[in-house]
């Protein structure tokens, strides 16, 4: 019934070779802080089962945040990667949003203006190819002039 259905669990790590690194990172940090607070409350007297259930509470909630995290970080990095794989493959048409909280919004817009002036480029030099009433020798010159506006070479 539904073609592209959400699978929220599937989507928490869709890049794994960003979020899974950060994650673990975070988690050996969360790690280290609970051993020291650990050794701490031995000399303090805390009562060992109060503290093992705030340590998982704490990991648990750390990897929470750790992975909310690397998404806020890997979304922006998988959309990135595919624009430039659109441009790559010649389609020009592509037009990446983020939303407004996303990192990398700013160069994100950078890159769909490139595509938008590269999409513009090719629709003008299209027109001048398109164009019967010039002759070729005519568009030729027309597109070189076109071409010199950029820095390519």
């Amino acid at each position: 019934m539904y073609k592209n259905r959400r699978r929220p669990i599937r989507n928490l790590i869709f890049h794994p070779d960003i979020q899974i690194p950060f994650i673990r990172g975070v988690l050996f940090l969360v790690a280290i802080v609970t051993a020291g607070a650990t050794i701490a409350a031995a000399f303090i007297g805390v009562s060992f089962t109060a503290l093992v259930a705030i340590e998982t509470a704490v990991v648990a909630l750390a990897f929470l945040f750790a992975l909310r995290l690397s998404h806020r970080v890997a979304v922006p990095l998988y959309r990135i990667e595919r624009w430039s794989q659109a441009i790559q493959e010649k389609n020009f048409n592509v037009h990446v949003a983020l939303r407004e909280q996303w990192l990398h919004k700013d160069l994100m817009d950078s890159l769909n203006l490139t595509g938008e002036e590269l999409r513009r480029l090719m629709k003008q030099i299209e027109d001048i190819v398109n164009d019967d009433t010039i002759p070729s020798q005519e568009a030729i010159v027309r597109v070189r002039e076109k071409l010199k506006e950029y820095k390519y070479e």
